[in-house]
């Protein structure tokens, strides 16, 4: 694989991050989102499975349970953190792929026009 078709490849995947963090901030500005999955779920929900988790009454494999779902909306809150953070950097990205790629074309032109002389 040549230099320059990488570079395309590392620069179209890069382009499709920019595309996903755009979805991401979206998703996350959505009010049913975040009534429904940030409140709803994260919040609400897994306080009361934090409660569930700490009840003698429920038999052992109850109370993990309810620990694991509780858990969730912490990966949940990671996993978009974590995402967010990935997608900072995509602009940054394009731009300096774009002039490697640019270097790169224009290198892989001389060394043609070297060879063809």
């Amino acid at each position: 694989m040549s230099a320059v078709t990488d570079l395309e490849a590392q620069l179209k995947a890069a382009k499709n991050t920019g595309d996903l963090h755009a979805s991401l901030m979206r998703l996350q500005s959505n009010k049913d989102f975040r009534k429904i999955i940030m409140e709803g779920f994260c919040q609400e929900e897994c306080a009361r499975y934090i409660v569930m988790a700490g009840d003698s009454e429920l038999e052992q494999n109850e109370r993990n349970d309810a620990l694991n779902m509780a858990m969730a909306a912490g990966h949940l809150q990671r996993y978009l953190k974590l995402q967010e953070r990935k997608y900072e950097h995509g602009p940054d990205l394009i731009q300096n792929l774009q002039v490697e790629l640019e270097r790169a074309r224009r290198e892989e032109s001389s060394g043609e026009m070297e060879d063809g002389e």
